[in-house]
Parts: C-alpha cells; sequence; structure tokens
C-alpha cells in the first residue's frame, strides 16, 4: 500500500480541491491511504474542522492530521531544509505537484512508491463535480447560508468578482466587463437580480449605487487571514452555488468551485469573451 502525505497549498478552494480529489483517489483505489496536512495561515486562516462537518470529509482511507514544520514546502526561506528531512522518511516528493491524469493513471504512478509526500493546490486526477456536494458545512454556518439564499428565484445570478490580491485575474477580468455583463443580463431578463461575493467592499458599493435594488451580498467584516474571513467565504461559496447561473472570474479557483458545487452554467468574464449571458449553456 502507498502511504501519501498530502500538504494542501493555497486558499480555500484551492485546498478543497485537492483534498477532495485525494478522497476520491483513495476510494477507487484501496491500495492507497493519504493523509492530509492543512496548515492555518495567512492565506487560510481555518482548519477544516471549523469550517465543515467531519463526517463529509473523512474516508476508511483518508485523514486529516496535524499540520508541522516537517511538512513545509521547501523554499528559500527555509533552506529546503524540510525537503531534505523529508527524504529519510519518504520515496518521492512531488512539489507543487499539477496534473491531468485520471485516478487509473495517478494510481499506476504512485504504486511504485511506499511512502510519498505531495504538495499541491490542484486536483491530484480528474475528480467528479459531486464530490464537492458532500461538502456539509457546520450548522451556524449552514443557517447563514439558509437566511441569505432564502430569496433567491430563478432569476437569481450569481457575480463572483475576484479583485486585490489576485493580479492575473484583476487583468483578464476587468471591472468595465463585470459592469457591463450585468447590463446585459438585465436587458436579457428584467427580473434579473445578482448575489454578489467579492473581497473588495468599495467595488460593493460601486454596484449598490449602479445597481440599485439587483445586488444583494453578505456583510463581511474578515480576511482571510482570520476565522470569520474564511467562514464568511464558505457562505459566500455555498450562496453562490445556489444561484440559477454563474458570472466568474478569471484564474479563480473560487469562481470554478462555485460552479461544480453547484452544478451551475457559467461564463467566466475575461478578454476573450463577450460577456454576453447569452452565451451560457442552459
Amino acid at each position: 500500500m502507498t502511504h501519501i502525505t498530502l500538504v494542501l497549498q493555497g486558499g480555500l478552494c484551492n485546498r478543497l480541491r485537492a483534498a477532495l480529489s485525494a478522497l476520491w483517489l483513495t476510494e477507487q483505489f484501496s491500495d492507497c491511504r493519504v493523509e492530509v496536512a492543512w496548515a492555518v495561515s495567512a492565506e487560510c486562516a481555518a482548519p477544516l474542522h471549523r469550517l465543515f462537518e467531519p463526517e463529509t470529509y473523512t474516508g476508511e482511507r483518508f485523514s486529516v492530521r496535524p499540520y508541522n514544520w516537517f511538512y513545509t514546502p521547501v523554499c528559500r526561506a527555509n533552506l529546503h531544509i524540510p525537503g531534505l528531512l523529508r527524504r529519510f522518511s519518504y520515496d518521492a516528493q512531488w512539489v507543487n505537484f499539477r496534473s491531468n491524469l485520471t485516478a487509473t493513471q495517478l494510481s499506476q504512478c504512485i504504486a511504485v512508491h511506499r511512502r510519498l509526500y505531495i504538495s499541491t493546490g490542484y486536483d491530484l486526477c480528474a475528480t467528479p463535480d459531486d464530490m464537492w456536494r458532500r461538502l456539509q458545512p457546520l450548522p451556524h454556518l449552514q443557517r447563514k447560508i439558509e437566511a441569505l439564499s432564502r430569496s433567491f428565484s430563478r432569476h437569481t445570478v450569481g457575480l463572483h468578482i475576484r479583485r486585490t490580491d489576485n493580479a492575473v485575474s484583476m487583468a483578464h477580468s476587468t471591472e468595465p466587463m463585470f459592469f457591463e455583463a450585468i447590463r446585459r443580463t438585465i436587458s436579457e431578463d428584467p427580473m434579473a437580480d445578482f448575489f454578489l461575493a467579492t473581497d473588495d467592499n468599495s467595488l460593493k458599493d460601486r454596484l449598490y449605487e449602479t445597481f440599485p435594488d439587483r445586488i444583494f451580498t453578505q456583510h463581511c467584516r474578515g480576511s482571510r487571514a482570520e476565522l470569520r474571513g474564511i467562514e464568511e467565504a464558505v457562505i459566500d461559496l455555498f450562496c453562490l452555488a445556489r444561484t440559477s447561473r454563474l458570472l466568474g472570474s478569471y484564474w479563480s479557483s473560487f469562481t470554478d468551485a462555485a460552479a461544480q458545487l453547484g452544478n451551475l452554467p457559467l461564463l467566466i468574464i475575461d478578454n476573450s469573451t463577450s460577456c454576453s449571458t447569452s452565451e451560457i449553456p442552459s
């Protein structure tokens, strides 16, 4: 049997997609066991058990373990020392792993190892979207999701606009393009309204002013460097998943996760689209 230590990297949705793909892998093949190391850091300041019901992300050969320095991905700051020490414990180290392999192909690659270290924020292998729908937020988060989404209708469109620290997303998915996409959506469906998830409070204000009575969102007070901020991200994610379709940001795992979680038609607003909601498949 291959024992895999999976060190999750990046923000909330990067981590979740990697973890869910690993859980899927263990359910398809009985000859591997995965232990996930989830760090509480500035990128994601919440442990998994403070967000979701544990039974929704555990399995017979899948578990989450406490994080320590030994699992830290190598970098200049730590002089690659963790990686050197791990050579005594692991047959191989797949650092910043990313692939387009199927579960079967990946299982063949890992079968030659007894102990394997993987660090990533991507899917380990092709994974069904319905793995996302296993996740069950904790009761206090679920109550907020229910309250916010109670007024959703078939005219409610999800709107995820990633700003602040994602330069790639901001360059491709510009603010004027989102405003134009909203206008076109309203012209095609005069009853359209929007649930907005964004990390830019000033943008919220501009959208409220430009599209009065059509934009609604949760009142966020935290950042992803705080537990409250990650809880708010979970609420946004699950509310977006309850809309009828999604206008999302380029190069954003949060956009991708919301679409997969809700099985939603998705239009990425970027320089290669015309921003017409008519392009969204039904």
